[in-house]
């Protein structure tokens, strides 16, 4: 079977589309599993083939998705979608795409934001929008674990290893969660909010991508997570903006940075 790269093709239209080339240096044993917006349908692309499948999801469970997905991911043998609308995040088979679990906030009307997997375990955390924790997820019989508090407003979160981190762009600072206890551990501060959170592909830094309202600069901190010490901070202005909004961040093989901001890709170095 062919492996499986997961793309959000919303995130990428902002810059380019398919037929510029997104995938003109991708391995060719490789799909490409996306999300169109327009039509709300999971698209597989075979890249050996140059053709695409946006059935897959109906063809597995009968019925289309009929609501925004605003999330996409893989691990293991199992892809999550983040439902907003519906306070859910679906699982699906990786191999079949049938649908096989739920995860159901709706009676507390939590709004799933992001997902990242702890990669040694059966866990995952999830910060959900205008939330002030995180919760722990038991991915093997599909409940909520654990509910871990912090400090403010969850903005991004990202895992490295056995450690969780979670921004908290009102409070200004940036939560680390110790996976094998699921407690606090640690705290960063900054002087500006913390928006997006990445990990450097060697998976020995942090990087931290902080913007006030208002302003047309970005500012990069690195730290080392081994120890947690700032080793580097950048300022990068964007001229054609007074003021602009980050969409998303992706880190590339030689550690830079790269923004999708609105009509732009932005690059920050990142070592």
């Amino acid at each position: 079977m062919n492996k499986i790269l997961i793309i959000i093709l919303f995130f990428l239209a902002l810059s380019c589309n398919f037929e510029e080339g997104i995938v003109d240096n991708t391995i060719k044993d490789y799909n490409i599993l996306g999300f169109n917006p327009e039509s709300n349908e999971l698209v597989l692309f075979d890249i050996a083939e140059s053709s695409s499948n946006s059935n897959i999801y109906s063809d597995a469970n009968g019925i289309g998705i009929d609501e925004k997905i605003s999330g996409l991911y893989q691990f293991r043998d199992r892809i999550y979608l983040i439902k907003p609308n519906t306070y859910q995040i679906e699982v699906l088979d990786v191999t079949s795409y049938a649908k096989v679990a739920t995860f159901d906030f709706s009676q507390e009307e939590l709004v799933p934001k992001k997902l990242v997997f702890h990669a040694g375990a059966t866990s995952a955390y999830v910060i959900f929008e205008a939330r002030d924790f995180v919760y722990l997820l038991d991915i093997t019989n599909h409940s909520p674990a654990r509910k871990i508090q912090i400090p403010d407003i969850a903005g991004d979160i990202c895992a490295a290893g056995d450690k969780i981190y979670v921004s908290c762009p009102i409070d200004k600072s940036i939560i680390e969660i110790d996976s094998r206890l699921n407690l606090t551990k640690h705290i960063i501060t900054t002087s500006k909010p913390p928006l997006f959170l990445a990990i450097s592909a060697d998976v020995d830094k942090l990087y931290i991508v902080c913007k006030e309202e208002g302003k047309n600069e970005v500012q990069l901190l690195v730290y080392e997570i081994d120890g947690n010490k700032k080793i580097a901070e950048r300022t990068h202005k964007v001229h054609q903006k007074q003021d602009f909004n980050i969409s998303s961040i992706a880190v590339l093989e030689n550690n830079n940075i790269c923004l999708a901001i609105e009509n732009y890709l932005i690059f920050i170095q990142g070592n």
